[in-house]
């Protein structure tokens, strides 16, 4: 056998110059290498299955608030987020996004004409080829369905655009165009339902979430308690409302009787120490007249009795004076009793206005008393009413939480009637082409390259096992020990 290492170079690990003088010396197989590797090459491209391919973009708007649902929970106060690469290709991908997206093709009318072979399958297998197969089974539509599910995996695909922030591209690669057309149209309709359907559910999950809270709180909650509260609270502020009302009439009442009573006692006592002073004044001005008269009376009948002694006329002058001054001295006292008479008068008049005002007075007492009656009636029921407040404020904050459990509630449910797909898909595809899964520039470089490899593999098997030496090269790289007198010339 001889030495391989004629074939490494230590400048271009190859001996490039060696080899090509194989290539030269070994013809045949030189030959015979592109030629085989180039018949292959060209069966392969040949018998490859034309794909059909088809593309359709869609963008998530979650972020920017577009979509109805997320206007919606925008106003209710609800947080929404965009769904990230990871999400979506999740989605599509999910064992129920397969489910419905094959049960949807199942239904489709076209559905026996389609073809789900994978496009990496040499052999196609018709869907009707499958129905009547799994018509023999114990379950045909679980064998249908299984069928159609497992093909669905290899069929399309998602992945984000790259120049594009939150655009996604669906892709649909079949070996029929049919297929690739209602292919491409259930996965966007399936898309859309089932990203609805899962808004819906995340909402109904939180609905029963809600509504579980409720019912816990609720057990909680002692309503007969807070009702029982609720209405003596309010039967309290009922009282003490009437007892305003109370008050407030009876300061009214006082208030009238006071001024009536100021008001009333000072014109009375006016009046009559008015009337008083008038009757004194005139009484005393006639009084003091007849005291003169009377004075005047006395002196006379002195001068008359001294200056005419006890004559006869003397007598009777006298006797006239005197007769005179009895008359006068009669109504000093006539005029003093009619003064004991008025002062008896205007004492009796005083007493009455005195009476009066002492009843009044009372009727005030009677009125202040009924008054701090009622403030001492007011004052228990505001303590009442504080005790009862200070249940309600304990109460309070769990009431509270319900009430914001039941709005929050109620904002879920009208988010889930409301709900709709957050995926906007564009309204037209790219268009419908047809490739092969191996284009024949890729033929065409594999091939070169393949050809090369093989011929250099098979030059250098046929070269060891070649016991034949061709030149002085070989010689002397297999025998190293010897020294070559001569080379022998060639003969024709």
């Amino acid at each position: 056998m001889k030495r391989i290492d004629i074939i490494f170079s230590e400048v271009t690990i190859l001996n490039f110059n060696f080899i090509y003088k194989m290539f030269l010396k070994y013809k045949y197989v030189t030959f015979l290498m592109p030629l085989l590797v180039g018949v292959s090459s060209y069966y392969i491209y040949q018998t490859q299955h034309d794909i059909s391919v088809s593309s359709i973009s869609f963008t998530t708007v979650s972020e920017n608030n577009v979509s109805a649902t997320d206007a919606v929970a925008e106003l209710m106060g609800e947080k929404t987020h965009q769904l990230s690469e990871s999400e979506v290709l999740g989605m599509v991908k999910s064992v129920n996004f397969t489910e419905l997206l094959a049960q949807k093709l199942i239904n489709d009318p076209n559905f026996s004409k389609l073809d789900l072979s994978p496009i990496t399958f040499r052999k196609r297998t018709a869907v009707g080829d499958k129905i009547e197969k799994c018509k023999s089974e114990t379950n045909p539509k679980s064998c249908i369905n299984s069928f159609v599910r497992l093909a669905l995996g290899s069929l399309y695909s998602v992945r984000m655009d790259k120049m594009i922030d939150n655009k996604y591209i669906l892709k649909i690669n079949t070996l029929d165009k049919l297929t690739t057309r209602r292919l491409l149209y259930h996965l966007k309709q399936t898309t859309i339902e089932y990203r609805e359907s899962m808004i819906k559910r995340s909402l109904s999950e939180q609905i029963k979430i809600t509504e579980k809270i409720i019912k816990e709180e609720k057990a909680k909650f002692n309503e007969d308690e807070y009702a029982n509260l609720t209405k003596q609270n309010q039967l309290v502020e009922g009282k003490i409302t009437h007892i305003d009302l109370q008050l407030e009439l009876i300061s009214r009442k006082m208030s009238d009787l006071q001024l009536a009573l100021s008001h009333g006692s000072i014109s009375v006592k006016e009046s009559i120490k008015s009337q008083a002073n008038e009757s004194e004044i005139r009484t005393k001005r006639e009084l003091i007249g007849l005291i003169a008269q009377r004075d005047k009376l006395l002196e006379d009948i002195s001068a008359v009795e001294v200056s005419l002694g006890s004559s006869v006329s003397s007598n009777n002058i006298s006797t006239n004076l005197k007769n005179s001054l009895k008359m006068i001295q009669s109504r000093i006292k006539n005029y003093k009793k009619r003064t004991l008479a008025s002062s008896g008068i205007e004492e009796t008049n005083l007493g009455g206005v005195q009476f009066a005002v002492s009843v009044k007075k009372r009727e005030v007492a009677a009125l202040q008393m009924e008054m701090n009656k009622f403030i001492d009636i007011k004052e228990k029921l505001a303590v009442e009413k504080r005790d009862i407040e200070v249940q309600l404020e304990k109460i309070k904050p769990n009431l509270d939480f319900i009430k914001l459990i039941y709005q929050k509630l109620t904002q879920l449910k009208v988010l889930s009637l409301t709900a709709v797909s957050d995926l906007i898909f564009d309204k037209y595809s790219s268009g419908f082409g047809v490739y092969k899964r191996k284009n024949l520039l890729t033929i065409i470089l594999s091939c070169g390259a393949l050809s090369f490899f093989f011929m250099i593999g098979f030059v250098l098997i046929r070269f060891v096992f070649d016991d034949r030496i061709f030149d002085e090269e070989e010689l002397k790289s297999n025998f190293k020990d010897l020294d070559i007198i001569g080379e022998v010339p060639k003969f024709n």
